[in-house]
């Protein structure tokens, strides 16, 4: 079997064909996810995940054509080490780019893939917006943020908000919970694709029910390897729900059928 060239889940992206299958668990990372209250609806942490693999869900989320995504540099103005987003425009030749200014685009999903494969994302600011993005829209957003606001307070029509931290992480912002519940879902698929050393685009993702039903105990789910049993045709996702954050056992699950590429729960 070709080993994955890369997966957020991985430990290390080396060459994994000398490891025995019973060990693959040792290589994985936890999932993390913490769902909480925030002043425009839920603000959801969750690791890993990387930018590329967030743009999935994310691209779902828009309601018809004319929404698009405003991709900014938020402080970009104070100066800054960091190439303009112009230019990276430039340098990938987006011709769909749109530039409020130079750390301002607005995009469609192509293009905004193509910026995501080319770089982390990391330090950028990604808000879904539904309907015609101007130069003063973008500068209302910033100047939310500036006052350590949260981002769709800037305009009522954003719809969610996306951070990057260190391509291994993400923190949403969304006025609907079913929508935080989707990256949840996508980040199982992943799981799993590491875990069977398979694209994740094999696996399905769980129900959205099935997630909330997980996050409602507490707003945390913690996915370990070690809690992790793989059947000849299923594979039972073990699930801590611990309010506090700490590491303790899994007290759920959710099952992968793996013949009708399924979920349920325990």
């Amino acid at each position: 079997m070709k080993p994955l060239k890369s997966n957020a889940f991985l430990r290390s992206n080396g060459d994994r064909r000398h490891s025995a299958p019973k060990s693959l668990a040792g290589l994985l990372s936890p999932m993390r996810a913490t769902l909480s209250p925030s002043a425009c609806g839920f603000e959801l942490q969750l690791e890993p995940m990387r930018a590329l693999d967030a743009l999935a869900p994310w691209a779902h989320l828009r309601p018809n054509e004319d929404a698009r995504t405003l991709l900014c540099r938020p402080g970009a103005s104070d100066g800054g080490s960091e190439p303009s987003l112009a230019a990276l425009a430039d340098r990938l030749a987006l011709p769909a780019a749109d530039r409020l200014d130079e750390h301002q685009l607005v995009l469609d999903p192509a293009p905004l893939g193509e910026i995501a494969a080319a770089t982390a994302l990391e330090g950028l600011l990604a808000v879904l917006i539904d309907g015609p993005i101007e130069r003063e829209d973008g500068r209302a957003i910033l100047r939310t943020i500036e006052a350590g606001r949260c981002p769709l307070e800037g305009d009522l029509r954003a719809l969610a908000a996306m951070q990057v931290r260190h391509d291994r992480a993400i923190v949403l912002q969304t006025r609907d919970i079913d929508q935080a519940a989707a990256f949840v879902a996508e980040d199982f698929r992943h799981y799993l694709a590491a875990l069977r050393d398979q694209p994740s685009e094999k696996f399905a993702a769980p129900e959205l029910a099935l997630v909330e039903r997980m996050l409602d105990r507490t707003g945390r789910i913690t996915v370990r390897p070690i809690e992790t049993e793989v059947y000849s045709t299923s594979i039972d996702v073990g699930i801590s729900t611990s309010s506090n954050g700490e590491l303790r056992a899994a007290d759920g699950s959710l099952i992968y059928d793996i013949p009708s590429n399924s979920w349920h729960g325990d």
